[in-house]
């Protein structure tokens, strides 16, 4: 076949003018697998960045978006998050209802300009996604927001040393957090140096051969046990009642 035939029937969407390649883009129906995968080959090897952002926003498959986004350069990639974003919103789905990755999760999270499409989606991310997001999302409330969801001692201290000199409201936030989880441990600690005295003391107390205000100093340890019983572990709660018991005899 001559050239000059076989540039006669050669595919426009190979063709060497960019504008005859996006038009003919505009016309492919990616519900086809022909077509989606001529849609495919341009979004990821045409020469033309506006051809191939063109062939990304008639794509409708999210699994092969996901799949050009987690094999694209990052010049590409905020075209395929906005394609996500857009088919999110035409069908009435929350994003992260659609991507099941949550690495990819997590990097779109961070990189979103516009929060709404991910609504909902922080309460499904592990403690480290949620550290990930809470330094580094380029929106400030989607920081604070991840952050509020981080229960992790081992990730809020992270968060708090990266914070620091970076985001004020998020460093504010943590360092309350990891006030609050000190707090309660040594309420804990208070409580079961308590309950271990206690247990010491009742454990005396039914050995002892003393008959001296014997019952009196045992309805006293008794009721100072039950202050703090609803709290007390499983080890030292058997070792108070055999002790009760003993006295009870």
């Amino acid at each position: 076949m001559s050239a000059f035939l076989k540039k006669l029937f050669k595919p426009k969407w190979k063709n060497q003018n960019p504008i005859t390649r996006k038009e003919y883009i505009s016309g492919l129906n990616s519900s086809k697998d022909e077509d989606k995968e001529i849609l495919v080959k341009l979004a990821r090897n045409d020469a033309d960045n506006q051809v191939r952002r063109a062939a990304i926003n008639q794509i409708n498959s999210v699994d092969t978006l996901v799949e050009l986004y987690n094999s694209e350069f990052s010049a590409l990639k905020p075209a395929i998050e906005g394609r996500l974003e857009a088919l999110a919103q035409s069908n009435s789905i929350p994003l992260y209802e659609m991507i099941s990755d949550q690495a990819l999760l997590t990097e779109l999270i961070i990189s979103a300009s516009n929060a709404i499409q991910y609504q909902g989606a922080l309460s499904k991310l592990p403690q480290t996604a949620l550290e990930n997001i809470a330094v580094n999302a380029k929106i400030n409330q989607v920081r604070l927001a991840a952050a509020e969801q981080v229960t992790d001692e081992t990730q809020l201290s992270s968060i708090e040393k990266q914070a620091k000199t970076k985001d004020k409201k998020v460093y504010r936030l943590v360092k309350a957090k990891l006030k609050t989880i000190k707090d309660s441990k040594k309420q804990s600690a208070d409580i079961s140096d308590k309950q271990e005295a206690l247990v010491k003391s009742l454990e005396a107390h039914a050995i002892t051969e003393s008959t001296n205000l014997y019952e009196a100093k045992l309805l006293t340890l008794l009721s100072a046990w039950s202050e703090l019983e609803h709290q007390s572990n499983s080890e030292c709660q058997s070792r108070f009642n055999a002790s009760k018991a003993t006295c009870l005899t």
